[in-house]
Parts: structure tokens; C-alpha cells; sequence
């Protein structure tokens, strides 16, 4: 993925994209089995936590965390802290790797995606001099919402839109009252309106005229992160059918063409 700031990198898996700040490296999370410290006791207050991590996200759309000393714990967290990635639907190791404390950690789920379990560990030293180090973690989830889009009233992207505009400059054709089926699916179709301007004497004084069509989206694929969006999932084809002739349909009674994911910025 597109790197943010200066020293910041994605890892690109099968199912999550993440972007980290300032990351050290790869690792499993804890320290070797043999230099491993005991676990803390989950009665104390943890030295870490989440600061940020949503509970639900839209796939597609990139989210940014991090972790955080807990200002109120009895103890301090050693950096860096180890990051495992989590498959919520069989709970498989997706991806590891070591974040310093602050540094942003940015998500994105694929459209696939049932979300991530998101388990943070770091060594605590307590403040107490006597007392012995032990490993901390700490765990959120990260729901996956499953929602693809397309543009609605022009460049908006919109989900399951009851109008498509199709010319942009006058409205003079566009596509309303739609009712869609598989949505969210390869293709999504949807049976509704035409409006169309016949243009006559001229576009800016014509007559609108309503004639039943069909139109159908493909091709679902996610537009990265833009001046207006933090990413998405939509659809990057139009077709359609006017189900009845009429003359002034100067557009055809059927078309299909791309929609860039430039159009919604």
C-alpha cells in the first residue's frame, strides 16, 4: 500500500493490508520460549493498551491504531511491542510483527474478510524494584462489514444507490427508483427508471421522459484511499437496458462502460 510518512511500509497478505510506522521487524509475538517471563496477572492493570482499534470496519476502507503506555498501570512496558494477526473465522496466524509504542498501525480487510483478531504483547517491568518482569497482552477484534459501493447523484459513493446519474454535466440521463439483487455480489442488478432529456428544441428546455430499464454493476474491485475517502470497495462497470424504444434516446437502448476509481474523487 501507499506508504503515509516517511519510514512507514505495508505488508500485503492474503487477508489483511497493514501499514506500520517505524516497524523493527518481523517476529512472533513474546520473546524466544527460553527468555520468555511468565505471564502478568490479568487481575493487574495492563501497561498497554489499544488506542483507536475499531470494533467494526468497512472492508476496503483503511483504518489506522496504535499501541499506548497505560499512564494508570503500576508498571512500564518495555519497546517494542510484538503485533499478531488473527483469521476470526479460523482463528490462523495471519501476520506478526514488532511496532514501537505510538507508532501508527494502519488496517485495511479485504472484501473477503471476517475480520482480525488483533493480540498485542510487550515485556512489564513493574515499578516496584523486587517485582520480576512478566509478559503482557492485551487483545481487541476487528469486526469485518461487508459493503460495497457505487457512485450516487455523481461521484458520491453510495450503497445500493436509488439514483445513478449517468450525465453528470446535465442530469439530462440518469436512472432512479432502483431495486437491487445481489448486492455485494460479482454482479448486482437492479430493475428501476430511466429519466431521460429528449433535448428538444434544445437539452436546457427538452422534456424529461420515464421508460422502465435494467442495469447491472461489476467488476468489484477496491479504489485506495483518495482526498475525499479512506478506500473502498465498488464497482468499476455499468451496463445497462431501456426496456422500451423511444427516439430520442440518443445513448442507445443499451451500453456498458468503465467507472475509474478517479470519478469519486
Amino acid at each position: 500500500m501507499t506508504a503515509k510518512t516517511t519510514g512507514r511500509w505495508g505488508i500485503l497478505g492474503p487477508l489483511v493490508t497493514v501499514g506500520c510506522g517505524f516497524v523493527l521487524g518481523l517476529a512472533t509475538p513474546g520473546l524466544a520460549q527460553a527468555q520468555a517471563p511468565p505471564a502478568c496477572d490479568e487481575t493487574t492493570r495492563s501497561s498497554i493498551q489499544f488506542v483507536g482499534v475499531p470494533s467494526r470496519l468497512v472492508v476496503g476502507r483503511e483504518d489506522v491504531f496504535y499501541v499506548d503506555e497505560n499512564p494508570n498501570a503500576d508498571a512500564v512496558a518495555r519497546s517494542p511491542v510484538a503485533i499478531e494477526l488473527r483469521d476470526l473465522a479460523n482463528g490462523a496466524v495471519v501476520r506478526t510483527f514488532t511496532q514501537a509504542q505510538g507508532d501508527d498501525i494502519y488496517l485495511t480487510l479485504p472484501f473477503d474478510s471476517r475480520g482480525v483478531e488483533v493480540v498485542a504483547s510487550a515485556v512489564e517491568q513493574p515499578s516496584d524494584p523486587a517485582g520480576s518482569a512478566c509478559m503482557r497482552t492485551i487483545r481487541g477484534e476487528v469486526e469485518a462489514v461487508r459493503r460495497a459501493y457505487f457512485y450516487n447523484r455523481c461521484y458520491s459513493p453510495a450503497f445500493k444507490p436509488s439514483t445513478i446519474i449517468i450525465t453528470c454535466a446535465d442530469a439530462g440521463f440518469q436512472f432512479r427508483s432502483l431495486r437491487w439483487r445481489h448486492w455485494n455480489k460479482p454482479v448486482a442488478r437492479a430493475r428501476g427508471i430511466a429519466r431521460v432529456n429528449d433535448c428538444n428544441p434544445s437539452c436546457a428546455d427538452g422534456t424529461y421522459h420515464r421508460l422502465p430499464a435494467r442495469v447491472a454493476l461489476s467488476k468489484l474491485r477496491r479504489c485506495p484511499p483518495g482526498e475525499r475517502h479512506n478506500g473502498f470497495y465498488g464497482y468499476k462497470r455499468i451496463s445497462f437496458r431501456i426496456l422500451r424504444d423511444a427516439p430520442y434516446l440518443y445513448q442507445g437502448r443499451s451500453g456498458s462502460f468503465p467507472v475509474p476509481c478517479r470519478l469519486y474523487e
